[in-house]
Formats: C-alpha cells, structure tokens, sequence
C-alpha cells in the first residue's frame, strides 16, 4: 500500500513535471518567437534611421544650396541697383550736357579720336608754354 501510495505520489509528480516541461517548452517558443521578432525591429530600426541621416544629408545639401542662391541673389540686387544707380547718373550727366552732347552726332570711335587730339593739343601747349617760359 505504501508503495502503491508512492507510486501515486510519484506519478502525480511526474504530471506536473511534465505539465511544467510542456509550458517551458511554450515559453521557450514564446521567448524564440520575440526574439525574432525584436531582431526585425532592430533591422527596422536600422533601415530608419539609415533613411534619417540620408535626409540629414540630404537637408544639409540643400541648406547648402538655400545659402548659395541667397548670397546670388544678394550679388544680383546689389548689381541690379548698382546699374540703376549707373543709368541715373548717366541720365543726369546727359541732362546736364543738353544741347552740347556729342554722342549723338558722333560714333564711339570718333569721340575716342577727338579726345585724343584734345590731349595731344593740351599736350603740345604745355610744352610750347614750357619752351617760352624757358626763354
């Protein structure tokens, strides 16, 4: 009767032996399936964070890029009224000179010409005026 008792108890044991061998075996697979799992998280994680520094990058170039276009466009308006401030004296200048303004009746090369006669002639009198102070 002891024996059979034992028996008993031992079988009993055995059952729930088993019983926590079949939920370890559960839990293993459990624990396998979520490491799987957060593996492919972590490749997720890596592909997206691999994405975010290519658009750090790619934000970057365009800052970049942003600065270049503004320093251009800084250089065109300084240049835009740079000429506009040029075309104002221009204006002026040929107001002022009215009826006495040669452009209009000569070419560029000829008022190149008459310019260097002029400087020829002022030449030739400082130095016909050297000579006679000289005397």
């Amino acid at each position: 009767k002891s024996y059979a008792s034992t028996v008993k108890d031992l079988r009993a044991e055995l059952e729930g032996l088993n019983s926590h061998k079949h939920a370890a075996t559960g839990f293993r697979e459990e624990l396998e399936d979520c490491k799987d799992k957060i593996s492919g998280l972590d490749d997720k994680i890596k592909i997206c964070n691999d994405e975010i520094e290519k658009e750090r990058t790619i934000g970057q170039e365009a800052q970049t890029v942003i600065a270049t276009i503004d320093e251009f466009t800084e250089n065109l308006d300084y240049k835009r009224n740079d000429a506009e401030t040029q075309e104002a004296v221009y204006e002026k200048q040929k107001e002022l000179l009215g009826r006495d303004d040669l452009t209009e009746r000569h070419t560029y090369p000829e008022l190149k010409e008459m310019l260097r006669e002029l400087n020829d002639q002022r030449h030739g009198n400082e130095a016909t005026r050297n000579l006679e102070m000289k005397k």
